[in-house]
């Protein structure tokens, strides 16, 4: 078995003036390509430039809006929420979400012993009346 042999003389070569060329080609390509979006750079209206910079102001002055908004939302919530828990006009957030949270259970406790007191009282009264009372 014989192994395939390579062929170093086979492999085409590029002549150097060719080479040339096509360096040159290209190099001439990508300098028109910079030119032409300078050109197109200068040339655009001035009012089209600033109302670019303008939209951006915008946005960034909506956002700035909208943040603000944001957080006089989350004041107003807070606030609220300090006036609805005992004391927590006296505390820091985090404490106050924690008192929050302490309450909120408490309520709950509430509610519950409301109910089954409401429950132990209709009862009596049902009893009361099957007894002729």
């Amino acid at each position: 078995m014989e192994s395939p042999s390579c062929n170093i003389t086979s492999v085409s070569t590029v002549e150097p003036e060719k080479l040339a060329t096509l360096s040159r080609k290209q190099e001439m390509s990508h300098d028109n390509t910079v030119q032409e979006a300078v050109y197109r750079r200068r040339h655009l209206p001035v009012r089209s430039r600033r109302r670019r910079k303008d939209v951006k102001k915008e946005q960034q002055t909506l956002m700035m809006v909208k943040k603000a908004e944001e957080e006089e939302e989350v004041e107003k919530k807070i606030v609220a929420l300090q006036k609805i828990v005992p004391g927590g006009e006296a505390l820091a957030v985090e404490k106050l979400f924690e008192e929050t949270a302490d309450y909120i259970l408490e309520l709950q406790r509430q509610v519950k012993a409301l109910r089954f007191l409401t429950a132990f009282v209709q009862g009596s009264q049902r009893d009361n009346m099957k007894l002729g009372g």
